[in-house]
């Protein structure tokens, strides 16, 4: 039985994540402790994945379809290090799990996104699939403003998801449930456009 607030993991909680390196850094707040994923297994990656590319100064703007070697990861099992810049009031991020009907309409989707307006990151499992606890559906947190830059790290596996932000300040382990088909990723740019300054991915699907 699934309980009220919609664990598909029930009778279990929680969630195993990636091992990570902890340390103190500074930061214009602070020193702040933070964390990323184990050095030893990143300096690893190239033996884990079975291709990785690169992109470099890519303008976007609206659902940035024209990013075409992102399309090329299907599986939804990869790890994406990018870091982005938008406009004052503009939103950037990516989404991922994207699942479309016959007419080519998505219908189905996570949202990782980061509002200069706001200085804030956000995930929004909406329309992510499976029974999701309505008072999680939107999770945020708040960053420092860097003049329009951020960084994201995403780890996807298959329902897994963990987001870690400027180098570890900010950190999200989360899961999805993208249904049947739906590997979709694509980058957007909302209110202007915005610049991947630099990303790397390596395709961990098996």
């Amino acid at each position: 039985m699934v309980p009220e607030d919609g664990q598909e993991t029930y009778p279990w909680r929680g969630q195993m994540s990636i091992p990570r390196d902890i340390m103190l850094k500074e930061t214009k707040e602070g020193i702040r402790l933070v964390q990323n994923p184990a050095k030893v297994i990143k300096d690893n990656l190239s033996n884990l994945s079975k291709k990785m590319f690169m992109l470099k100064n890519v303008v976007i703007e609206g659902d940035g379809g024209q990013v075409n070697e992102l399309k090329k990861m299907r599986g939804n099992s990869y790890w994406i290090e990018a870091e982005m810049k938008t406009p004052d009031h503009g939103i950037c991020g990516f989404k991922i799990g994207e699942g479309k009907d016959e007419s080519g309409k998505i219908i189905s989707e996570t949202i990782i996104g980061y509002d200069h307006a706001q200085h804030k990151v956000y995930i929004d499992r909406s329309h992510s699939g499976g029974r999701i606890n309505p008072k999680k559906i939107m999770q945020s947190a708040q960053v420092a403003e860097n003049d329009g830059k951020i960084k994201f790290e995403i780890l996807f596996d298959k329902s897994s998801l963990e987001v870690f932000v400027n180098d570890g300040e900010q950190v999200f382990t989360t899961y999805v449930y993208p249904p049947k088909d739906a590997d979709g990723i694509s980058v957007f740019s909302v209110n202007g456009k915005s610049e991947i300054s630099d990303l790397k991915a390596w395709d961990m699907t098996k």
